[in-house]
């Protein structure tokens, strides 16, 4: 069963021996226990499925949000569960549906205070004219509430401006769950008609708003948001992908540092997590047009310093081609991005999605890429992801939510061209007293 995927190109050899593994993607629509599931799309839910996704874990409930396209109505929950028997089928629906239109991304608040009560299972998902809307579960009826926009800030087509995100939970230690949290929630919106980008957070537990103002902006600021640790403190991150900046704001809302690159792009997209296990700070990871940059949170410790400067990042990881996939030129490589312990060994995998990759011929199927990022070769592939019965245009990569199960992670990737989302359970990095059913 073992396919090895011959990468083109001058490293093919090295990359091609690593991601060699089970070609899990052949049967992954076929058995009962498959190692990716395919979620169904409620009838509910428009066009665009697939096009944000947040992950919300809470008093063992595993909720997984997945939006329609940005700008239109319609979202809907799946319970994952902490194993491997999740259901296909949606457990809740109707989000964004009443005065609201989603943003490009939703954030998850597996715990919030909203109007002075305490709430579980919320994501916040979209723009309702005056504020973001926050959909939480309430008993058996869906409980809608508000995070209030900055005042005089108007988004006329939220689809395209508004991105939300939210504090990731933690695990206290490798293999240990991850403990409740009432998370921090950033916003950016971009080419406002009021001049240039803006971006702001809630501090956990409120609804109003602290702006995030930067030494000078342009249109694309609040393209992208990204909320980390570097030594115990936190900082937010918000890309201004039009100028190559990223302003770094620490968690009183002041400017702390400023990144530059003569990347072009550089800001496009962020995430953050523990990538490495050198020291207790989260690596921030930064999307170009063509590349991902890995960014060590050494790199924000110390005083601050808001004059805009490069950082040499970790390592820099491109897109491959292999026998499955092709048309890096054109995959929007970077275009979400996620960090994932696949394996709970303490360090984690950067997921990077290239949902214009050609795959099997099929063109614009989309793929996701995971790099280990080891000490050793940092920007080997470990492995491709894919939908075996990848069409042309599914756009598979266009979101990555990551779940945080028992004893390890898993990943959720949205192919929205073709109205799908994905639950990948099995890693080649799992021990095989870990795989289960699926992964075997």
């Amino acid at each position: 069963m073992a396919a090895v995927l011959r990468l083109r190109g001058p490293s093919s050899l090295v990359v091609g021996a690593l991601v060699a593994a089970c070609s899990w993607a052949r049967f992954d629509d076929v058995s009962a226990d498959s190692p990716v599931l395919l979620l169904e799309k409620p009838d509910s839910v428009g066009s665009g499925f697939g096009s944000s996704v947040a992950v919300a874990v809470a008093d063992g409930n595993y909720r997984l949000f997945v939006g329609a396209a940005p700008g239109h109505t319609g979202g809907a929950e799946f319970e994952l569960g902490g194993g491997q028997g999740a259901s296909k089928d949606a457990a809740r629906g109707g989000h964004c549906d009443v005065g609201c239109t989603l943003a490009k991304t939703a954030a998850a608040m597996p715990k919030a205070t909203l109007d002075g009560k305490p709430r579980t299972l919320c994501f916040a998902e979209g723009w309702d004219g005056t504020g973001i809307q926050v959909q939480c579960e309430a008993g058996e009826a869906a409980f809608l509430s508000r995070l209030d926009g900055p005042s005089g800030l108007v988004i006329t087509e939220p689809g395209k401006q508004l991105s939300i995100v939210a504090e990731r939970p933690k695990r206290s230690a490798p293999g240990q769950a991850v403990a409740p949290l009432s998370p921090v929630v950033a916003a950016g919106a971009t080419s406002l008609e009021s001049g240039p980008g803006a971006a702001w957070f809630y501090e956990a537990g409120t609804q109003q708003p602290v702006e995030l103002v930067p030494a000078t902006a342009g249109p694309t600021f609040g393209a992208s948001l990204a909320i980390f640790e570097a030594k115990g403190k936190r900082f937010i991150a918000v890309g201004e992908p039009g100028a190559s900046r990223v302003h770094v704001f620490d968690d009183t809302g002041a400017l702390a540092h400023c990144l530059s690159s003569p990347t072009p792009g550089f800001g496009r997209t962020l995430t953050s997590g523990p990538v490495t296990t050198d020291d207790s700070s989260d690596e921030l990871v930064v999307a170009t047009d063509a590349a991902v940059h890995v960014i060590a949170g050494a790199a924000f410790e110390g005083a601050a310093s808001p004059g805009c400067k490069a950082v040499t990042p970790i390592v820099e990881l491109e897109c491959r081609t292999t026998a499955d996939l092709d048309g890096c030129g054109g995959a929007e490589f970077g275009a979400a991005l996620a960090v994932a312990d696949l394996d709970q060994n303490g360090d984690g995998e950067v997921l990077v999605g290239a949902p214009h990759m050609d795959v099997r011929e099929e063109s614009g199927a989309g793929a996701v890429f995971v790099f280990d990022v080891s000490k050793e070769h940092p920007d080997w592939v470990l492995e491709t992801r894919f939908i075996s019965s990848a069409e042309s245009g599914d756009r598979l990569g266009s979101a990555i939510g990551v779940v945080p199960q028992d004893d390890r992670d898993i990943f959720v990737a949205g192919a929205p061209g073709g109205g799908k989302a994905a639950v990948f359970y099995c890693s080649k990095l799992l021990a095989s007293s870990k795989r289960g059913a699926r992964c075997d």
